[in-house]
């Protein structure tokens, strides 16, 4: 039987995702939203399991005597109460802004609020909608969700040869309940582009909650700081 990996090679894998996640993070935040797939793909790496396979933090945990489903974790989504609300007022882990002349989303990064509960209610959490087919009775996504379709059907681990309606209509902007127009002088009227989509946005903030919460359980293994 293959030896496994010791408590403190655990920790030096997990050294290396954190790291991946804040170069990753620092580039998005220059402008390079493609940096998500790579995101996405850390944090399945970090805690989605399979009949195959066990996640890092699972394997870390179980090395500690602990239980993955009970390791701490931050979330920064604005509470709802169930009632449907555009993006703009802030029901999920995103906000939206008119910028240049476009629809652009962006994560709350630190100026959100921070709560912390389990990993199994943050995982499942319901942190993004798509409202496209009323305001009324939106479809929902929860982190996992989010995490896995964007990483193994989108490019992250995969691509796949078969759309996947959910991930591929969750960024649009009918799926967020804006879209925006302009008018020029002619009175002709033009919509407004989207320069950053809220699944881009929602992963980034995503990104931010693991990494503080990381830091909240091994602030040893960070070599810069959070953003």
């Amino acid at each position: 039987m293959p030896e496994k990996l010791t408590h403190s090679e655990l920790l030096n894998r997990l050294e290396e995702q954190i790291e991946l996640l804040q170069l990753n993070a620092e580039l998005f935040d220059r402008g390079h939203a493609v940096t998500t797939l790579t995101i996405a793909t850390v944090i399945r790496v970090l805690f989605h399991d399979t009949d195959k396979s066990t996640s890092l933090i699972k394997q870390i945990c179980h090395s500690e005597g602990k239980n993955k489903d009970d390791f701490e974790m931050i979330t920064t989504k604005s509470q709802d109460f169930g009632e449907a609300k555009l993006v703009l007022f802030g029901d999920g882990l995103c906000n939206m802004s008119f910028k240049d002349q476009s629809i652009f989303y962006f994560p709350r990064l630190a100026n959100a609020e921070h709560t912390t509960i389990p990993f199994r209610y943050w995982w499942e959490e319901k942190v993004i909608k798509n409202v496209s087919s009323g305001f009324e009775n939106p479809e929902w996504m929860t982190r996992a969700e989010l995490i896995k379709l964007h990483a193994n059907k989108e490019g992250g681990t995969h691509v796949d040869e078969k759309k996947n309606k959910k991930i591929s209509a969750i960024g649009t902007q009918e799926a967020a309940g804006w879209i925006g127009f302009t008018r020029d002088v002619l009175g002709v009227c033009t919509e407004l582009p989207m320069t950053m989509d809220q699944k881009q946005a929602t992963i980034r903030q995503i990104c931010y909650e693991v990494l503080i919460s990381l830091y909240n359980h091994f602030p040893e293994l960070f070599k810069q700081q959070i953003h």
